[in-house]
């Protein structure tokens, strides 16, 4: 339930403490228990042998940050064979395998480039690794790769996308004024019958910069007035003066979202270019800064394509990490866990990653020792 269901694990406790009053199990578990089984699954995932085998594994390589000091380094692994004949390279988190949850209280590109070779000790040298450019992540993935021949290094096509458009905009006067502008009038409108109208929230953190959100708030906001759905409030009459900028701020969320889009489902490989151009020629990009936009997605994604030699497709994108974590937080919620780091459920995080199904808890649960599971936590927290 934990993992399929995403209940917490008091949740879960107290479920199955219904289920025994209704006489369905003969007893229930308390949360710590449940806690404790989550911990043995992950352990066992993280620790069950993998075989050794060079050129078989793709690697997708993330940090994740909570809380405290520590970096957890993160890596997933799908072989190749599982995406050998995929029409749609879209990834589940039962597709990924969780070759490594490291805590790093220091992390440069030396240690980086140490847990990889711990790591390629365990599985084989990856085929490849798909990476954001991260100024430690990409330090250590570049001493691996000079050092093993023939490791294809990637760069995440979200993160490369987020790159492009805040070197366009970030610094651009009109965009910083309109962010004003919208966080005023969220304020202004938000206990006023016009609350629904309300501008999004910024996320402090947002890939795009809030492009995406704010500009398609935007044109729903103009769209509707347009239209004669409503009158905008006096208090959204200043976004008839950025009907320029929107337009040209949505066409590049529009190209974004497409190449996006293109990359996840099809990857990298020989025809990955020539598909992006296929896509974005459909799309308005008469303005030539959006044409410029365009031609520089599609020459980032040529070059990265360029490093495949075979028919073989490669994943581009980390965003599967993402959702792991996207998971994990769903997990944690507003306890006191959330507030004190990735923790000891940094575990649990494993066990969410691969598929579960019976022999796996079976095993995980007859194998896994607490003593196993307190003497892991013990040495990541001493990393």
């Amino acid at each position: 339930m934990v993992f399929k269901a995403n209940l917490g694990f008091r949740n879960v406790s107290m479920a199955m403490t219904v289920l025994c009053g209704e006489c369905k199990i003969e007893r229930a578990p308390s949360h710590e228990i449940c806690v404790q089984w989550a911990l043995k699954v992950g352990f066992y995932k993280l620790s069950v042998p993998k075989k050794r085998e060079d050129g078989q594994w793709i690697w997708i390589v993330d940090h994740a940050v909570k809380a405290g000091a520590d970096k957890c380094l993160i890596v997933l692994g799908i072989k190749l064979d599982q995406i050998k004949g995929r029409r749609d390279l879209t990834l589940s988190l039962d597709d990924v395998a969780p070759l490594g949850v490291i805590s790093m209280r220091v992390s440069n590109g030396k240690t980086v480039n140490e847990e990889f070779e711990k790591l390629a000790a365990k599985t084989g040298i990856p085929k490849a690794l798909v990476i954001d450019h991260g100024s430690d992540l990409r330090s250590g993935a570049k001493k691996f790769c000079r050092k093993h021949s023939g490791l294809l290094l990637f760069y995440d096509i979200v993160h490369k996308i987020a790159l492009v458009i805040a070197s366009r905009i970030k610094n651009n006067s009109r965009w910083q004024a309109f962010t004003v502008a919208a966080a005023r009038t969220k304020k202004e409108l938000q206990l006023t019958g016009f609350h629904r109208l309300a501008p999004p929230n910024q996320r402090s953190k947002a890939r795009w910069l809030n492009v995406d959100v704010l500009t398609d708030w935007a044109v729903k906001c103009l769209d509707g007035a347009d239209r004669c759905l409503y009158t905008l409030p006096a208090q959204l009459q200043w976004l008839h003066d950025y009907r320029g900028e929107i337009t040209l701020w949505k066409q590049y969320t529009e190209v974004a979202r497409a190449t996006r889009d293109l990359v996840r489902k099809h990857g990298y490989g020989k025809s990955a270019g020539e598909m992006l151009e296929g896509c974005l020629i459909k799309m308005d990009t008469s303005n030539r800064l959006v044409e410029d936009f365009a031609c520089e997605l599609i020459d980032f994604v040529n070059q990265e394509s360029a490093q495949i030699k075979t028919s073989i497709r490669m994943i581009g994108t980390t965003e599967i990490i993402e959702s792991a974590i996207g998971w994990f937080k769903s997990l944690l919620g507003d306890t006191h866990w959330s507030q004190t780091g990735l923790g000891r459920l940094r575990l649990a995080l494993a066990g969410r990653l691969g598929g579960i199904d019976m022999p796996t808890v079976e095993q995980s649960l007859y194998t896994v020792k607490t003593s196993d599971v307190d003497c892991w936590l013990a040495t990541a927290n001493a990393a």
